[in-house]
């Protein structure tokens, strides 16, 4: 699952910060970090929006890892998205229209959102089983340390014995 890692692909391509690219979506900055880091999904909406914006279908936003010489070089909707830029302080920022009618139906999309998220909970099951079994093997590797440590004092001591 390539999602949070092409949101950032997407990020960078476009040179938009953190919290531009989340006001396209209504969010803040926090959150677009979230994304990219896998700490978070986006929801149903935002993926909707993004795949109008990249003219990329969902499966393939979800499930390769997206190079920047395939991305628009800017939002294909940027007349909507012109006061993007302005300071919160100025107003609240425009709506986007809601998205076209997409290829796929609601439910096709709910499925694919279930099926994102059984991925990323075993993509998290795996990382936690992972995380465990490296602690397991620092403490074996303490473990021999300690042991090499009596051993090499044990032959320094027998060979004083020797002489």
């Amino acid at each position: 699952m390539y999602l949070g890692n092409n949101i950032l692909v997407i990020r960078t391509h476009w040179k938009e910060t953190q919290e531009v690219f989340g006001r396209r979506f209504g969010v803040g900055r926090s959150l677009v970090s979230k994304w990219e880091g896998g700490e978070s999904d986006p929801g149903v909406t935002v993926l909707v929006q993004l795949e109008e914006l990249t003219g990329m279908p969902f499966a393939r936003l979800v499930g390769e890892r997206l190079s920047p010489e395939f991305l628009p070089s800017y939002p294909r909707q940027k007349a909507e998205w012109s006061a993007v830029a302005r300071d919160p302080e100025e107003g609240p920022m425009p709506t986007p229209k809601a998205p076209s009618p997409a290829s796929t139906s609601n439910e096709e999309l709910l499925e694919a959102l279930k099926a994102l998220r059984m991925a990323l909970e075993a993509e998290r099951e795996i990382a936690a089983n992972e995380r465990a079994e490296n602690a397991r093997f620092r403490k074996e590797f303490e473990l021999m340390k300690k042991r090499v440590e009596l051993m090499d004092a044990e032959l320094l001591r027998l060979a004083g014995k020797r002489r």
